[in-house]
């Protein structure tokens, strides 16, 4: 069976702290659970997942971030470390709960659709309790398939609150999956997490139950002008980051004479790659990036798919990479996933180490596809401010329209199971 290793890249604002490690390991569990399900290594080991990190060498506040408003300096204890978990469980609940509803949060979220309902409370959870990652991350197949298969359940209208709904829940849930084992046969990809456990350890339900017993008082509790307030220090430092990480890599991807790293008379020439910074052109970012992408295609035995998926600003940084420094190494990218990205507007504005003036002009209206890859998708939700198209701008490359449901769209994908089901089907082939 094939080990179909995967490349995740990142975006901006990422730094090494818990929240990124919380995101990393419950991301990697949700990836192994539904893109990576049917492939397994020779050994049963776990399939290799590539999380390059290049936050640490992107931009920094040089003054600890002092430009950003805040009432009080009291507020800065928000920004740190140490409320990572706090501040990632309030933006994970900011969202789907309709506004001025006389329901509890999740019931009112339910009754507009369960499969909103499984996304929150297992984006939380898994945000929450990254020690379950991989048993929960196991059962959103489950969660994910009952909801598709109804998803407005008859039941959702006899109960009245949240404690009623996540108790019905798991009695719909396990009932669900005992019929499909009967009739289909046990999940091989569930194993880690498999229904016979209900007799032993409830790590992952007690993790759900606890979550959402939590969101309705965090939605409650996040609302007015304090936590208001509290966010902006947090959004603030963000934006902060995003458009310095931008900035120092469009920055360390140009020389000092103002030429693209591929213009440079420097860079390298005969088909291998020259290492990074101002010898060849190309920065610290960009040359990290390759070499991780690199690293995974050598592991990958003959014939094995090369998967890579990248959010935001790691989708420009991996375009740019695949349609020029690794357009010189013999690599070969099975399938890219760019997710809230903005390839399409930096090909726009011509930012690409590739980009040509003359196109689109009378000799071509689209960018080609970069040759080094054989497929590629572009994931866009309509309410993700961030996320650009691609069709209009580029040849072969297939537009995916996903409704995470979230205010902060952004940064809500890779947490939620149906969007990892979803991408799973299309890369298959199958229909969602």
């Amino acid at each position: 069976m094939a080990l179909m290793p995967l490349v995740f890249v990142h975006g901006v604002g990422n730094r090494i702290n818990g929240h990124h490690a919380q995101l990393t390991r419950a991301r990697d569990a949700l990836f192994r659970r539904h893109l990576l399900s049917s492939h397994v290594r020779d050994d049963g080991g776990p399939i290799s997942i590539h999380n390059p990190y290049w936050g640490g060498i992107a931009s920094s506040l040089a003054w600890g971030g002092a430009s950003i408003p805040l009432r009080a300096h009291t507020d800065a204890e928000h920004l740190g470390q140490e409320d990572a978990d706090d501040a990632l469980f309030e933006e994970l609940s900011a969202a789907f709960v309709p506004s001025g509803s006389p329901l509890p949060p999740l019931l009112a979220t339910a009754r507009l659709g369960l499969g909103e309902a499984v996304d929150l409370l297992w984006a939380a959870a898994l945000a929450e309790h990254p020690e379950d990652a991989d048993e929960l991350a196991g059962m959103s197949r489950a969660a994910v398939a009952y909801a598709a298969a109804d998803p407005r359940p008859a039941w959702l209208e006899s109960v009245h609150t949240d404690a009623e709904f996540l108790a019905r829940l798991h009695q719909e849930l396990s009932r669900f999956t005992e019929r499909r084992t009967r009739d289909d046969g046990p999940d091989p990809a569930d194993e880690a997490a498999r229904w016979e456990s209900l007799g032993g350890s409830l790590g992952w339900w007690d993790a759900v139950r606890s979550t959402g017993q939590r969101l309705g008082q965090t939605v409650v509790a996040g609302a007015g002008g304090a936590g208001a307030e509290r966010f902006r220090g947090r959004a603030g430092k963000q934006a902060a980051l995003f458009l310095g990480d931008i900035f120092a890599y469009l920055r360390q991807n140009t020389t000092p004479t103002g030429l693209r790293a591929a213009d440079h008379p420097s860079a390298s020439e005969g088909g291998k790659a020259a290492p990074g910074g101002a010898a060849s052109g190309w920065g610290d970012i960009a040359e990290g990036i390759a070499n991780a992408v690199t690293a995974a295609y050598a592991e990958a035995e003959r014939g094995d798919p090369l998967v890579i998926v990248a959010h935001s600003m790691g989708g420009n940084i991996v375009y740019d990479i695949l349609s020029g420094l690794l357009g010189r190494r013999d690599v070969q990218v099975d399938l890219l996933v760019t997710v809230g990205s903005q390839v399409g507007l930096f090909e726009e504005l011509k930012l690409f180490s590739s980009s040509r003036g003359d196109v689109p002009g009378p000799a071509a209206l689209h960018v080609p596809r970069p040759e080094t890859v054989r497929r590629w998708l572009n994931v866009i939700d309509f309410s993700d401010p961030l996320a650009f198209g691609t069709e209009a701008v580029f040849d072969g490359v297939q537009d995916l329209v996903y409704r995470t449901g979230r205010v902060q769209a952004h940064s809500a994908y890779f947490l939620q199971p149906r969007f990892h089901a979803l991408l799973a089907a299309q890369a298959a082939g199958r229909t969602p």
